[in-house]
């Protein structure tokens, strides 16, 4: 490889002992293909043995909840662990709809909802609807008759995948299409779901 060919965006090793820089322990260094950036990456670890207590963000980003069987990431976004899977929860609605609960599968009714087993974070949000009726609908996302959250679409879409809605166990999730302006034709909504831990 020649001395100005672009370097791989990819991890490469310092050496088996992390080292430390302006205060935080790194043992991975990665330099992007133009060149003109160098990123280090903090240590990956934390497994623990009972599972009880999460180890400190600063000192270890991934953890493995062996109580729960479940591999954690630590959030600094949404300061929390979260599961490094991820869940989507679909809902849909055929037809034209306005002022009605998004329906779940092929059942549609205020009283149907997804049941959230263990404590949660809705994480994204997706929308699209179909090219007719109102391109500016806005949905709630609703826990049994308590408004969570709400996003409004725009020319018959929408995206935030940098949403932070907590969910508790037991938490009763559905998605109500509101009633303001036209109805919207063919909406499907997924919400991205990942695992929350609670201490």
């Amino acid at each position: 490889m020649g001395l100005f060919e672009p370097i791989h965006d990819d991890f490469i090793s310092l050496d088996d002992t992390p080292t430390t820089y302006s205060g935080g322990n790194y043992k991975y260094v990665r330099v992007d293909e133009n060149q003109d950036k160098v990123y280090f990456n903090t240590v990956i670890g934390g497994v623990t043995v009972s599972g009880t207590t999460p180890p400190d963000p600063n000192e270890a980003s991934v953890w493995y909840n062996t109580n729960d069987l479940i591999l954690y990431r630590w959030d600094p976004a949404r300061d929390e662990w979260l599961s490094t899977d991820l869940h989507n929860y679909l809902f849909s609605y055929q037809g034209a709809v306005s002022g009605l609960y998004m329906s779940i599968g092929n059942v549609g009714h205020e009283d149907v909802y997804y049941y959230i087993p263990r404590p949660a974070c809705i994480t994204g949000q997706i929308m699209a609807a179909e090219n007719k009726g109102e391109d500016t609908k806005t949905y709630q996302i609703i826990d049994g008759a308590t408004v969570l959250d709400s996003f409004t679409g725009t020319n018959y879409k929408y995206q935030n995948m940098a949403a932070k809605v907590n969910l508790d166990f037991g938490a009763e999730l559905k998605v109500f299409c509101t009633s303001a302006g036209q109805a919207a034709r063919n909406p499907v909504i997924v919400l991205e779901i990942r695992w929350r831990y609670v201490p």
